[in-house]
């Protein structure tokens, strides 16, 4: 098979893989316990009011009625509105999906190079010094739960040392004015194109505490996968026969051990990744990030079905492409694969 038939073929299989997803997530919160109508107006709600209100959100027709509904809003591309402020839900996640890719972006970046690099030079040497750190690390690292772990930095950094701010994008001067020149929602992007640069290091200086946290957790699954992996290339005959011609130590950790370990990795780096997109809910939380895991948290602790769904429909997308290039990737990098 070709490159670009697998890419055809790939392509197509994406779409009853978003399809399954969106009909578990619709009656997953159908068969939640509560009443989304009680949850935004209370229990006390007079019968009429309440019946009115779930007519109003179409919660009174049957359940397969409800999901065809749902479907067909889906694929004409309206996402419907939130219960209680009536704004409609494609506007909140474009206001919040470019920070929740900031930071999934950043903290990919921190997690790759600390990863790669310290599981790398772990595998070079095994049962040597670096080798036990690497190991260390990465079960010390995965095993702190990550609030604690983002609690301890905001504790150090911003309480103790007063070096990086504990919370929001931008401090409130810069998030007024963002509000003037936001084209794409990406501060980086708009704050260069208007020329502020100092909204630009503002953003950072907010973005690095959340990130390293973020960067720092995942870090650990890349350490332990690239060390394996790595390891277990460095110990084929090639290799060996490699070093029997006097290749330089460097030039085969990096052509042979890195390179014919890269596939898993790369599969690795686009699940988390995605996963990243979906939201990080607990450091977006903690962090006080405006991105979508905080919104879709809010959203479920008030039973707001459509900000929900609409959430995760994007978030279904986003993870969709993500595999698919990462199936690209891999396609590429081994042709086998295609066959």
């Amino acid at each position: 098979m070709s490159l670009k038939s697998y890419i055809i073929t790939r392509s197509i299989l994406t779409l009853p893989m978003i399809l399954l997803l969106l009909t578990i997530l619709f009656f997953v919160l159908r068969v939640l316990p509560g009443d989304p109508v009680t949850m935004l107006e209370g229990k006390d709600i007079p019968e009429d009011v309440l019946q009115k209100r779930r007519a109003e959100l179409g919660l009174d027709k049957p359940l397969v009625i409800q999901y065809f509904n749902y479907l067909g809003m889906i694929f004409q591309g309206d996402l419907g509105t939130t219960a209680l402020s009536k704004i409609p839900v494609s506007y909140l996640i474009y206001q919040r999906l470019p920070a929740t890719v900031e930071l999934a972006v950043m903290s990919m970046i921190i997690a790759i190079s600390i990863g790669i690099l310290f599981g790398m030079h772990g595998a070079r040497k095994l049962h040597g010094y670096l080798d036990y750190l690497a190991r260390l690390y990465g079960i010390i690292i995965y095993s702190v739960p990550i609030f604690f772990l983002a609690l301890v930095f905001i504790l150090v950094f911003s309480i103790y040392l007063g070096i990086f701010p504990s919370s929001s994008r931008l401090s409130p001067l810069n998030e007024l004015a963002y509000l003037d020149i936001r084209k794409t929602g990406f501060v980086l992007i708009d704050g260069l194109i208007a020329g502020r640069i100092d909204m630009v290091i503002d953003w950072l200086h907010h973005l690095i505490l959340p990130s390293l946290v973020l960067g720092l957790y995942l870090s650990g699954i890349f350490v332990r996968l690239t060390r394996s992996q790595v390891a277990e290339s460095l110990s084929k005959d090639y290799v060996i026969a490699a070093k029997a011609r006097g290749i330089p130590d460097s030039r085969i950790l990096y052509k042979y051990g890195l390179r014919n370990a890269i596939i898993p990795i790369v599969t690795m780096m686009g699940l988390q990744f995605a996963a990243l997109l979906g939201g990080a809910v607990i450091t977006e939380t903690v962090f006080s990030w405006p991105g979508i895991g905080s919104l879709v948290y809010d959203s479920i602790l008030a039973r707001d079905y459509n900000m929900v769904q609409g959430s995760i429909v994007i978030y279904a997308i986003l993870v969709a492409i993500v595999s698919l290039i990462v199936d690209i990737t891999y396609a590429y990098l081994d042709p086998r694969i295609r066959y």
